[in-house]
Formats: structure tokens, C-alpha cells, sequence
């Protein structure tokens, strides 16, 4: 999973894992190279993400998946206020990082195959 040291240490921090803290301040790329680590952080924040965006008007599940996938999605995803809420293809726009931008769009392709395979018409996002 892309999880990066930041998350990391959040997520020692906010799950009160005062070892595993230590740990990640002390040598976070080695702690995030550990499968079990990855995984569990990389879950955790997930579901971190997903929260904050199910509490927010979200026009479709690919939209919903999309803002999941995304590191940086609450950045991406910010607008003025009374602005009206951003498209998938919009929100991709504003991925400032091109691996992630590339590996969204990748996951959204994989997403439509799978709906279309299945006879559920998704939405491109692609900008």
C-alpha cells in the first residue's frame, strides 16, 4: 500500500500503539516495509478516509472510491465555501502528484471493467 510516514506515525499515535510510535519515529521505512504493519496502517487509513467522505454529499461510489484511494484526498478535494462539490474528473484534475494521479486512474479503469463486466454503466473519470 502507499503509506507514507506520516500516516504511519498517525496511526500509532491516534491507535495509543506507544511502541510501534517509537518504532515508526525511530526507523519508519523499515516498520512500513513489514507486510503486517503496511496492511493494518494502510486499512486503518482507508477506513479514516472513507468516514470523512460518507459524512459528505458524494454524488456516486466511484466518486466515494476515488476520494478513498487518494492520499491526499482532503486536499484535493477543497472547495470555497458554498462552492458546489467537485466531479471524479475534477477531483482527479487536482491530483498534483502524477504516480498517484496514474495509479487512480488505473484503479478507477479496473473499476469500470468490473461494473461494465457485470452490466452496471459507470461513469468515466478521466479527465
Amino acid at each position: 500500500m502507499q503509506v507514507t510516514p506520516v500516516v504511519g506515525r498517525e496511526w500509532a499515535t491516534e491507535t495509543g500503539m506507544h511502541e510501534l510510535e517509537r518504532q515508526m519515529a525511530s526507523d519508519p521505512q523499515n516498520f512500513l516495509r513489514d507486510p503486517e504493519h503496511n496492511i493494518q496502517i494502510g486499512c486503518w487509513y482507508l477506513e479514516k478516509i472513507h468516514e470523512q467522505f460518507q459524512i459528505c454529499q458524494t454524488p456516486s461510489p466511484a466518486w466515494l472510491l476515488v476520494t478513498t484511494l487518494a492520499e491526499r484526498a482532503v486536499e484535493w478535494n477543497r472547495v470555497g465555501e458554498n462552492a458546489k462539490a467537485l466531479s471524479g474528473a475534477e477531483f482527479v484534475n487536482r491530483i498534483d502528484i502524477t504516480s498517484t494521479r496514474a495509479y487512480v486512474l488505473s484503479i478507477m479503469e479496473r473499476y469500470r471493467q468490473l461494473k461494465n463486466a457485470k452490466g452496471q454503466m459507470v461513469p468515466s473519470s478521466n479527465p
